[in-house]
């Protein structure tokens, strides 16, 4: 009866229902099987009961001898480390995962140099956590070569590279080709571990994180005026995801700015009907229409989309400014259609890229720096 109990506790364990695990493991005498506080703590981790998960291991650490494997050994070791991981406990976890030397204990440890470098206070102990994630990284890589989570954390690795590289070089000119190789290299670990998984969950995470690469990739080039650039991978993002906001709203942006308005209106009315829409993104989404329209003097249809900006946000500023604007155009349309106007020399208009710095516009780019 004690062995029956262990096998569906192994069984649960298996099919991943943790607490029926729990629930079994614990109706059986600690003596059936020698690994049993191994299992019992691995299912209390994943279980998210990790107190009792580090009483169990550290049991089952204690008591081992020449007899438990060596695989076993590390297993504890591992999971170990992920509950004092789990704790914030970095210094304490670091020390398991290095007991354990094996792949995943390599890759675990990179997570944890990884998130003490985003909670790094100086550019030095920043970098340097990011190195020795690096490090681990590749070993674990080296061990393991066709394990889709690592490739994910190495592209993952590669995304808080590239931001820190970005946070720490603001007052001074930002590394563009450095940026420019850690976003390849980013997408390239993505696409492998694409390749690899076959865990439909994982795939779905791996999918969306690879996608969000190349719209910030995207919103990378737009901010150093490589709008046709940044096009290529906007369109990739919509083809994934076509209720992406940040790059329906930047692929018009980016069109804008080549003076193709009509094109820009295609993506910027997109935004209208995505039921997740807030109203100030629908409202920033007409403004933009409206701002299309006067530089074209269709000034009809630019009233229009103004008076819908106007209505749900009539007190935001960008579209107040863009009003004023408009009210300016419609006066010096009328100085044109005026018998009066055949001797005044009208003020030469600005070209149409003087408009990208309307305020409307580039508000929606600043969110992206």
């Amino acid at each position: 009866m004690i062995n029956d109990y262990f096998n569906k506790a192994m069984l649960a364990f298996d099919k991943k229902e943790y607490s029926n695990a729990v629930a079994y493991f614990l109706q059986c005498k600690p003596d059936v099987n020698q690994a049993y506080s191994l299992y019992l703590g691995k299912a209390y981790f994943l279980n998210d009961q990790v107190y009792e998960a580090i009483a169990c291991l550290n049991s089952y650490l204690e008591n081992a001898d020449k007899t438990h494997s060596q695989a076993q050994m590390a297993d504890a070791w591992d999971t170990l480390g992920q509950c004092y991981a789990a704790l914030k406990n970095n210094k304490q976890a670091i020390v398991c995962f290095k007991n354990a030397q094996i792949a995943s204990a390599f890759h675990n440890m990179a997570l944890v140099y990884m998130n003490l470098a985003a909670t790094a206070k100086s550019p030095g102990s920043c970098f340097q956590s990011l190195s020795s994630a690096l490090n681990f990284l590749e070993t674990a890589l080296k061990q393991t070569e066709d394990n889709p989570m690592f490739f994910h954390s190495l592209a993952s690795w590669y995304e808080q590279y590239m931001q820190a590289l970005e946070d720490y070089s603001q007052e001074k000119e930002e590394p563009i080709e450095q940026i420019h190789g850690a976003y390849h290299k980013a997408m390239e670990n993505y696409l492998k571990a694409l390749s690899l998984t076959k865990d439909p969950v994982f795939k779905n995470v791996v999918a969306g994180n690879f996608t969000e690469c190349m719209a910030q990739y995207g919103h990378f080039l737009y901010r150093n005026k490589k709008y046709q650039e940044a096009q290529v991978y906007y369109l990739q993002v919509i083809k994934a995801d076509p209720l992406h906001t940040s790059a329906l709203n930047q692929m018009g942006m980016a069109l804008f700015k080549l003076g193709e308005f009509d094109q820009a209106r295609t993506y910027f009315k997109q935004l209208l009907w995505i039921p997740a829409s807030s109203s100030q993104d629908v409202a920033d989404a007409w403004l933009n229409i409206a701002c299309t329209y006067r530089l074209e003097k269709n000034l009809d249809e630019a009233k229009k989309a103004l008076d819908e900006a106007l209505r749900l946000a009539p007190k935001d500023n960008a579209i107040i400014e863009e009003q004023e604007k408009f009210k300016l155009e419609v006066s010096k349309a009328a100085l044109h259609t005026s018998p009066f106007t055949s001797f005044v020399v009208q003020p030469q208009q600005p070209p149409v890229e003087e408009h990208a710095s309307l305020p409307s516009l580039t508000a929606k780019i600043l969110t992206l720096e």
